[in-house]
């Protein structure tokens, strides 16, 4: 049985964190496009719009598909979080040109919806300029090595999915000679700063080179469970970034508590700065 294609992915890129702009208060918009390929050469396209980078809920988000040879151009009401103001967002799909990349061309349009009917028949519509441009939107990939260090009841595996749902990069786990970063899950069974230097000290991490996002894992059923310590990215030259995880094998491993979620949102950033093209 053949197995379904993966959706691929356009984080925000230069070119078009540029284009999407509001007209009346110049906001920059960070622009996202997932785009999931169908049966019969049809693509669903999704498109999203965040006020940042570290954004999980979009503003504006639309959907809808086309075939690959379809020349797409819709036109969305979008409404603007900082000044309130209404634009047009006018989107011209031009092609799919392979496998690993999309064109696309965008232009946007604003005017005001309150004196629409005031002004019908006379309308005048602002343009901007800077916005009628193509670009060329590739997926954004990071390849990542885990490492742990002990015994975690299935809660490491748990992390990886949650962080496979990154919306600005695709997660490609790969040996450590390939990887652009290691992640270390280190699970805490006597003192903290004895189980971390005992992880840090695994020869393939320390004489790796690579950047690490330490996962430092306490096992415990309270949710509110106190993990205020060390900065050990002041420790360890090669630790980018350390956080912190709840999780107990009674628990189905990972508790479900804002800690946890606070924590993959914070990894997730990480892992979009070590992300590259995919080529």
């Amino acid at each position: 049985m053949s197995q379904s294609k993966q959706p691929r992915y356009s984080p925000p890129s230069k070119a078009l964190d540029d284009s999407v702009m509001c007209p009346t208060c110049q906001f920059k918009f960070v622009s996202s496009i997932h785009f999931d390929e169908k049966r019969n050469c049809h693509c669903a396209f999704d498109i999203e719009l965040f006020e940042n980078l570290e954004d999980q809920s979009s503003v504006f988000r639309t959907c809808f598909t086309c075939t690959e040879t379809d020349e797409v151009n819709q036109r969305f009401s979008v409404l603007c979080p900082l000044c309130n103001k209404t634009f047009w967002l006018s989107v011209d799909l031009l092609k799919i040109i392979d496998e690993r990349e999309i064109k696309i061309k965008m232009s946007f349009k604003t005017e005001d919806k309150n004196q629409e009917d005031k002004q019908r028949g006379n309308r005048q519509a602002v343009e901007n300029s800077d916005t009628n441009q193509s670009a060329v939107r590739k997926r954004h990939r990071v390849k990542v090595f885990y490492k742990s260090s002990g015994e975690t009841f299935g809660a490491a595996e748990d992390i990886k999915k949650q962080l496979k749902s990154n919306k600005f990069a695709q997660l490609e786990e790969t040996k450590l000679h390939d990887c652009s970063i290691i992640i270390m899950f280190c699970p805490i069974t006597s003192r903290v700063g004895s189980d971390v230097e005992s992880s840090m000290k695994d020869a393939r991490v320390s004489s790796s080179g690579k950047p690490v996002i330490l996962v430092l894992m306490h096992h415990t059923r309270d949710p509110e469970y106190s993990t205020a310590g060390t900065n050990w990215s002041e420790v360890y030259g090669n630790v980018v970034l350390n956080v912190d995880v709840l999780f107990h094998e009674t628990l189905s491993g990972l508790l479900t508590c804002r800690r946890n979620d606070d924590a993959f949102k914070i990894i997730r950033n990480e892992l979009s700065k070590h992300s590259k093209y995919w080529a």
